[in-house]
């Protein structure tokens, strides 16, 4: 691999053919600086990150005296290519909103197994580390101004200063897997160039919890919110089940189980009704009746008892 004639590194990518990875060039970078220098403060400038990607670097971002993360929305791909007009504080706004849902849905994802959780642990005790003076040794920041889409590594020594610069984001499968682009320079003019270009942005940027907002994962929940969110798995959003037309004259609560009726029925095929006496099962099973015939054009056979025959029905 070429990028191992040189140091500090001028070339990363991902080729899992021949085990090449963005992360072993970061590695050696933050190693071989820290090994010939001492102590190594370390930039970062990067979209995304996730518990899978940091726990690639851990071992050497936590030997570092201090870390500063910036964080930014990259393009949408609805206005990025647009020139006119300009980019409006509306879409700005709206694209920062995405990029805390996406970092919230990757806190989500990650999985419950022990080595899985043990790295998003890791992560946030990393975020919240101090000084021995007591002050934050890992900084985040957020860029508000527009889209952020360069991503930058710098070990941010002031006698030998060196990067890796291009398209890996702080993830998994930007330091492991995706086909990744980047270039590191030797100590001189190009190097400063990336400082420059990362305490321009830093600067215009605001403080963001990272740490708080991936702590929430082990928020401890009620029993009754635990049952209310398996309910929204099992059925999302019922919102819009009372606006279910019916000629049956069902009240609200029944024209939503007439919904779930439905909708149970053409994911699994049946559905029972279980509710109580008096709550109108017979007029819930009756509207799903006259729309399999009248609408489907389904014959429908009913199963009762005898003595309903008689007297009910």
């Amino acid at each position: 691999m070429t990028s191992e004639k040189h140091f500090p590194p001028v070339f990363a990518t991902n080729r899992p053919d021949d085990g090449e990875t963005v992360a072993a060039e970061l590695v050696r970078l933050f190693q071989g600086m820290r090994e010939d220098l001492g102590p190594v403060s370390v930039a970062i400038a990067t979209a995304y990150l996730n518990p899978g990607g940091f726990v690639l670097l851990a071992d050497d971002l936590e030997q570092a005296p201090t870390v500063r993360l910036l964080l930014g929305a990259e393009p949408d791909p609805t206005v990025g290519q647009r020139t006119v007009p300009p980019l409006t504080n509306d879409e700005t706004r709206s694209a920062l909103e995405e990029h805390g849902e996406w970092l919230a849905r990757e806190r989500d994802l990650t999985g419950f197994s022990r080595e899985e959780d043990g790295a998003a642990r890791r992560m946030v005790e990393w975020l919240q580390k101090a000084s021995d003076g007591g002050e934050p040794a890992v900084e985040v920041r957020r860029y508000g101004h527009g889209f952020l889409h360069g991503k930058a590594y710098i070990a941010d020594h002031p006698q030998l200063p060196a990067v890796l610069a291009g398209s890996s984001n702080m993830t998994y499968a930007g330091l492991m897997r995706n086909a990744e682009l980047n270039l590191g320079y030797p100590v001189g003019e190009h190097t400063h160039l990336v400082q420059e270009w990362f305490e321009h942005f830093w600067g215009e940027s605001d403080p963001y919890d990272l740490a708080g907002l991936y702590a929430r994962r082990w928020d401890p929940h009620t029993p009754w919110v635990v049952f209310l969110r398996m309910l929204w798995e099992l059925y999302g959003d019922t919102s819009a089940d009372d606006e279910i037309v019916s000629t049956m004259r069902l009240t609200g609560f029944q024209r939503e189980g007439v919904a779930r009726m439905l909708r149970v029925l053409d994911e699994h095929g049946g559905v029972i009704v279980a509710d109580e006496v008096g709550l109108g099962k017979t007029y819930m099973a009756a509207e799903v009746m006259r729309r399999a015939t009248e609408q489907a054009r389904q014959r429908v056979v009913i199963v009762a008892p005898a003595a309903l025959k008689a007297s009910m029905w």
